[in-house]
């Protein structure tokens, strides 16, 4: 039997970004001539598998659909509006929760907050060894990471599960009094995941007699 050859590679990222002030950001980064492009045109999504792709997981918090022009709202948001655009747009969804960790736990796990557990914003915790999209990818070989704003992603709450990297570092780490909580802006949030980089791993290639048996 032949040895197999490797060769060192990049795992295929998945990175999560959670900002409550990430629309700010897409806003500030587009030109403004961007905003008058439609996204309004009906196109059949494209849904084939793409190996290796990377994934990124970006949530605004409190923003609502009808408030981005790419769903005839008034905020001009170019950046989305070009996602919009490019990618598939969905013209019904909703959150199952309007508690940013409830929500936050419904969107990683795909379950309802009945089933994690989830209530509020402080006091309740993902179970241990819970399946989330991170868990997932992390078994398939993906590098994770996530980078949040606020204080109800903190890592205390159990979504940091599955990452590689969970960067929760925006300061003032106690609850939340009232409606003031710790957070931090966008761009704090953004510039750690530019600089990013997830380890490399080897991965098994197949030989040449394997190849030739593929094709």
């Amino acid at each position: 039997m032949q040895p197999r050859n490797t060769k060192t590679r990049r795992r295929p990222h998945f990175f999560f970004v959670p900002s409550c002030s990430w629309l700010r950001a897409f806003v500030a980064a587009a030109a403004a001539a961007a905003a008058a492009e439609s996204c309004s045109r009906a196109r059949p999504a494209d849904l084939r598998p793409i190996p290796g792709q990377n994934v990124l997981l970006i949530t605004i918090d409190t923003l609502r659909a009808d408030a981005l022009s790419c769903y005839g709202g008034p905020a001009l948001t170019p950046a989305l509006d070009r996602l919009a655009a490019q990618g598939v747009r969905f013209d019904f969804a909703h959150a199952h929760a309007v508690i940013t960790l409830t929500s936050h736990a419904s969107i990683l796990t795909g379950t309802y907050p009945y089933q994690h557990g989830i209530r509020d914003n402080s006091g309740y915790r993902l179970p241990a060894h819970a399946r989330t999209l991170a868990t997932l990818l992390e078994q398939s070989g993906y590098a994770t990471g996530a980078f949040v704003g606020a204080f109800p992603l903190h890592s205390r709450f159990g979504l940091n599960q599955g990452f590689d990297v969970y960067d929760d570092r925006f300061g003032d780490t106690r609850a939340p009094t009232e409606f003031v909580m710790p957070e931090r802006p966008a761009s704090v949030v953004v510039s750690p995941a530019r600089a990013a980089r997830p380890p490399k791993c080897p991965v098994a290639q197949p030989n040449s007699a394997a190849r030739g048996r593929d094709t």
